[in-house]
């Protein structure tokens, strides 16, 4: 039997245990988002393409208020029906904006590379990490 249960019983043994031990060290940690060769994160990278191959925030934020208007006319015109998995009743995607505008997509201030960078909410991915799965297969089996 532990010195720490001959003490004070269970109560001696944790107490034993948790000794030296600091709220910091209870502290949730978050992982590190940047490249580990370089230290950037991808937007920082993405913003330094952006600016090597010349492609402008207005050329950025017009292709995305494009996509947004087409993947919302895609929605509404059935085009993802039976292709969406039901959530709760509902097949609707909450990254799509179709009432986006390039008024208003110009008025966010980048997200990276401040005050010029190309980047900003609107102009990049909504999901920045995730997962899928896919199961393909013949109509046979």
């Amino acid at each position: 039997m532990s010195k720490a249960m001959k003490k004070g019983g269970a109560p001696g043994a944790i107490g034993h245990m948790l000794k030296g031990l600091k709220m910091k060290d209870l502290a949730v940690e978050t992982p590190a988002i940047a490249n580990y060769t370089t230290g950037e994160v991808m937007g920082v990278s993405s913003d330094k393409l952006s600016a090597k191959f010349g492609v402008t925030r207005e050329e950025m934020d017009e292709f995305t208020v494009r996509s947004h208007t087409l993947a919302g006319k895609a929605h509404s015109d059935g085009w993802y029906k039976g292709e969406v998995i039901p959530y709760k009743g509902s097949t609707e995607e909450n990254g799509i904006k179709a009432d986006s505008t390039v008024e208003k997509v110009a008025k966010l201030k980048p997200a990276f590379v401040k005050p010029h960078g190309t980047h900003t909410a609107a102009n990049s991915s909504f999901l920045t990490d995730g997962a899928s799965a896919s199961l393909i297969m013949s109509e046979a089996r």
